[in-house]
């Protein structure tokens, strides 16, 4: 049985609001107001705007949406379509995969609430024309990671070349002490700059970190 919604009757995850209606802080399950009275979303789901228009459909478990999820404009278009793992989006890159013919165990196992990670697949975005936007977050995160490994790479290979001057700069036994005295201040300078370098990338390098974290979620 499809169970149907208005949208206004979906509660928000608004702490404030969720906390009104006696909903604990931890408790991130979907919830819905049915005639009144608070409820657990369960089932195969068809969620409607005030003037008819679908506004998404899928497959609810015990409050945690599952599987193949679309959301729709308001003018009936397609807007967004993915995948969820226990009301958590799943948006690995790089594969398909046709849901209608592979069923959520076939396709995923759950030891502990652990995932074993057998389904690569990114959540599709539509403007309001029908065509469709790149996968604004892993993407745009994938062009920050690029461009800080960029810069990254560009400062290393300059201080390789730094490190390699500085090699060459020897000292010699010279009779002009003017000529070892410059020598010396050269060598100075080329170890500065190699440690204003390294300094400018240790942030650089921190945000990679973070970067890469947040793609593997």
């Amino acid at each position: 049985m499809i169970i149907k919604q208005i949208k206004y009757e979906l509660v928000e995850f608004d702490k404030e609001i969720r906390s009104r209606l006696g909903i604990h802080p931890d408790d991130w399950r979907d919830h819905y107001i049915n005639d009144g009275k608070l409820e657990i979303m369960h089932g195969q789901n068809e969620i409607y705007y005030e003037n008819g228009n679908l506004f998404g459909k899928g497959f609810v478990n015990q409050g945690y949406k599952e599987g193949a999820w679309q959301y729709f404009y308001e003018d009936g278009k397609i807007d967004q379509r993915g995948f969820y793992i226990r009301g958590h989006r799943f948006s690995k890159k790089n594969r398909y995969y046709d849901l209608e013919r592979y069923s959520i165990n076939q396709i995923l196992c759950l030891e502990e609430e652990e995932w074993c990670d057998k389904l690569d697949y990114t959540w599709e975005h539509y403007d309001k024309n029908g065509r469709k936007l790149p996968n604004t977050y892993d993407e745009k995160l994938q062009e920050d990671l690029d461009e800080l490994n960029s810069k990254i790479n560009f400062h290393n290979k300059f201080i390789s070349g730094l490190e390699k001057m500085l090699k060459e700069v020897k000292y010699y036994d010279h009779k002009d002490g003017i000529y070892l005295f410059e020598r010396s201040l050269k060598k100075q300078k080329i170890k500065e700059k190699i440690e204003k370098i390294i300094k400018s990338i240790e942030p650089m390098l921190i945000e990679r970190e973070r970067l890469l974290h947040q793609l593997e979620l």
